[in-house]
């Protein structure tokens, strides 16, 4: 999970399942999910290859946040970062409003100004 912006602290179980409320990572653990509503987006409506991809991941797991992020969030990020032709980490964001607070953030960071 090497491409994934470190946002807030990182947990580094690779959650490979969910059911219910629950996360199951790659060694068997149960956690309840309590980040579960993160990265909703719009992707429209019954796309043929969007439907198949929906529907060949719900058996595994519906979706984490930046929290727990998986070789499948790892592999997207790459992706992303491949199209735009950039080296280094993305971080996954669900609106336009969620963006601009990130921003402000990193900027806060970077010039160490608080307002």
């Amino acid at each position: 999970m090497d491409h994934i912006l470190k946002c807030h602290e990182i947990i580094r179980n690779n959650f490979v399942r969910g059911e219910n409320c629950y996360l199951y990572d790659d060694l068997g653990g149960r956690y309840i999910d309590f980040e579960s509503g993160i990265w909703c987006t719009a992707l429209g409506h019954n796309h043929p290859r969007i439907t198949r991809v929906i529907e060949n991941q719900v058996h595994d797991i519906m979706h984490l946040g930046t929290r727990y992020p998986n070789q499948k969030v790892d592999e997207a990020a790459v992706e992303v970062l491949d199209i735009v032709g950039l080296e280094g980490k993305c971080v996954f964001l669900s609106s336009g409003s969620e963006a601009v607070e990130f921003g402000a953030q990193i900027i806060r960071r970077v010039t160490k100004k608080k307002w």
